[in-house]
């Protein structure tokens, strides 16, 4: 990748977009972004040892520790223990160079839909603001709650979501730099996903809509349900709810 300095780099003409080379967007000390396209974007983020204030650490390492109590802990207790804070001050790191990088892009595709150089990017943009007025209307978890949701440890939530999330076992979404939960999707008498969800997660295709297609229709008024949302009648109604998708997937998404 081509270095850049600090900070924006600048959005590709259209003469680089007709190339396959990447081109660099954005560059701090922690991360590069570049871009082969007006909507294909590459983020390659490096967290090191400058990043972690050890003081702050070594606080929540004492804080793990008090709340263990008992006698001397064990050296694998500790390990955990160290583990778990430097887990914690990595990822909130990580996500605030993600605000950052967000931040960033987010003001230069304003700056580049103000100035009416580049269709795809406006669509882009209002693409973005449609997505986060979506799920920001929408009640989220994070990992943690969600891990006490499905009485799953939440010691390291993020390795025990992925498991549910690269098996396409629960609905997952990136909101301000966060991985994020909705909670219509927990059946929290039962401590899992409601079933019918997960029956709908299987039945969509890429032809009819993503994950975010799917959001909005489970969050919108339905007429076939009496103008209930579908996500509030996955327990109450599973075969109406099921019944309303089958008919929707019928055909693509417009």
């Amino acid at each position: 990748m081509t270095r850049a300095s600090e900070g924006l780099a600048g959005w590709p003409t259209v003469a680089d977009l007709r190339q396959d080379d990447s081109h660099p967007v954005f560059r701090s000390r922690k991360s590069a972004v570049s871009s082969s396209g007006s909507v294909d974007v590459s983020v390659d983020v490096k967290l090191d040892a400058n990043d972690i204030d050890l003081s702050d650490t070594l606080r929540k390492l004492q804080s793990i520790i008090d709340q263990q109590g008992g006698p001397a802990l064990d050296a694998e207790t500790v390990r955990a223990s160290l583990q778990q804070a430097l887990e914690t001050t990595l990822q909130k790191g990580f996500a605030r160079e993600l605000d950052r990088i967000v931040a960033a892009y987010r003001d230069m595709l304003e700056r580049r839909m103000a100035s009416g150089q580049d269709e795809a990017i406006s669509r882009a943009l209002t693409r973005a603001k449609l997505q986060t007025e979506v799920l920001s209307s929408v009640p989220m978890v994070d990992q943690s709650q969600a891990c006490l949701l499905l009485g799953l440890s939440d010691t390291n939530p993020s390795a025990t979501l992925k498991r549910y999330e690269s098996k396409d076992r629960i609905l997952r979404f990136d909101l301000r730099g966060k991985a994020a939960y909705p909670l219509f999707q927990f059946d929290v008498a039962e401590r899992r996903i409601h079933p019918m969800l997960l029956t709908i997660m299987k039945l969509r295709s890429d032809d009819w809509g993503g994950k975010m297609a799917l959001l909005h229709w489970l969050t919108r008024p339905n007429r076939s349900l009496g103008g209930a949302k579908p996500c509030a009648m996955l327990a109450e109604d599973a075969d109406g709810v099921l019944k309303s998708f089958t008919a929707e997937i019928a055909e693509p998404l417009n």
